[in-house]
């Protein structure tokens, strides 16, 4: 069975945002560890190897760079403008970093299935 990356439906191009950012491009959220007690998003590591919560870690990439990770229907892949509103800075390990919460609205907007 082939797999398959799903690209949420809930795509916002923010132009004039991305303009200054310099984390615009595309993440992967796992939905398989991104569990409802999560009190972040799980985010897919750039190398594909791992899971994390840290933004940083998990990217930014082109969306041609994540197609190749065809994990399986348990992955979105997500722009960043459509997540940059809900992003929060918190510290983690000793490491200051950018998370996504675990937020009923969030996993709307990411495109979870309810």
């Amino acid at each position: 069975m082939e797999s398959k990356i799903t690209y949420s439906d809930n795509s916002i191009e923010d132009l004039e945002y991305d303009s200054i950012n310099p984390y615009k491009g595309y993440y992967i959220v796992s939905k398989k560890w991104t569990s409802v007690c999560e009190e972040y998003i799980t985010f897919v590591r750039k190398n594909n190897l791992a899971y994390c919560y840290n933004l940083s870690w998990a990217g930014p990439k082109e969306v041609h760079e994540l197609e190749q990770f065809k994990n399986n229907d348990n992955t979105i892949i997500v722009y960043h403008s459509q997540i940059s509103h809900y992003l929060k800075k918190v510290t983690i390990d000793d490491e200051e970093c950018l998370v996504l919460p675990n937020t009923i609205l969030v996993r709307k907007v990411v495109g979870f299935d309810f």
